[in-house]
């Protein structure tokens, strides 16, 4: 019985479903001044980056950090 509960396949939660999706900043993400946010279809996410990336350019999520999606920009940031 124990071997055909471990052998489920795992289904991805909310926050981790968003992992490798596209989103669109809201709010400048500055991780050094602890802001930012984007828009992944409906949701919301609080988010930070290595970089500065402005309203309005795409990002792509690469992990979900506590309640933070970390992400990259997916083009060349525009301002």
């Amino acid at each position: 019985m124990l071997k055909n509960f471990l052998g489920k396949d795992t289904i991805k939660t909310n926050a981790y479903s968003v992992v490798g999706k596209t989103g669109i900043v809201t709010k400048e993400i500055n991780s050094k001044i602890g802001i930012g946010q984007i828009k992944i279809g409906t949701e919301i996410w609080s988010a930070k980056s290595d970089e500065i990336i402005p309203v309005g350019n795409e990002v792509e999520v690469l992990e979900i950090n506590g309640v933070k999606a970390v992400v990259k920009a997916k083009l060349e940031i525009r301002s």
